[in-house]
């Protein structure tokens, strides 16, 4: 594949461009905005918790939590 000038490229040809990229990147931030929650001080509280149920992840103590 040729480039500029007629010079061989290396690597993957480029597939989105500059703008594309920086959305698809403000969307992905976006979504993780959404799915967080900011327990602040009690963060420390949360992770107590977390370990003395025995969970692994926080989406497994938030289901317990919510489901209760």
């Amino acid at each position: 594949m040729d480039g500029p000038a007629g010079k061989r490229c290396r690597g993957r040809p480029k597939v989105r461009t500059e703008q594309e990229r920086r959305e698809r990147k403000r969307q992905w931030h976006r979504n993780r905005c959404q799915r967080s929650v900011y327990l602040g001080l009690e963060s420390e509280r949360w992770k107590g918790l977390r370990s003395q149920l025995g969970h692994q992840r926080d989406e497994e103590t938030a289901g317990l939590l919510l489901d209760w």
